[in-house]
């Protein structure tokens, strides 16, 4: 759904028809569906199994996907994650401004090290779109 929307909304035409005439929109409620299932299927476990967040570089991503996440649930659009992530440190409490101020300014090369925090995000991120789907 995420894809579609994007290449709906932004794709560029190379050659052919725009993509808006081959691509049904999709709506707000597509699209935060698209996210609460991901977070249950691909986030979520990693909570239990963080061995890929602990991997260079993967923390920075994290943060700035569930930025993406709440962004997309909360508004029914997406947008890039420096987008999201802005609005995130202007929506959310000053805890998490921090750890998102770090995954912007972050040199992606480096080695991480905010791994508690990150997953506590990523909890924050699958509980707030857990909430409004009546999930355990």
């Amino acid at each position: 759904m995420i894809q579609r929307h994007v290449l709906g909304e932004a794709g560029v035409v190379v050659a052919g028809p725009s993509p808006r005439t081959l691509i049904e929109p999709v709506s707000a409620d597509e699209l935060r569906s698209a996210v609460h299932d991901m977070l249950q299927r691909w986030w979520r476990p990693l909570i239990d199994d963080p061995t890929w967040v602990e991997q260079s570089q993967q923390q920075p991503f994290a943060i700035l996907t569930m930025c993406r996440m709440l962004y997309t649930f909360e508004q029914g659009v997406v947008v890039s994650k420096p987008v999201a992530a802005r609005w995130c440190r202007q929506t959310l409490s000053q805890e998490w401004g921090d750890l998102i101020g770090w995954a912007l300014a972050r040199n992606h090369a480096a080695e991480s090290a905010r791994l508690s925090e990150t997953l506590g995000f990523i909890q924050y991120t699958v509980n707030v779109v857990s909430r409004s789907y009546g999930d355990d």
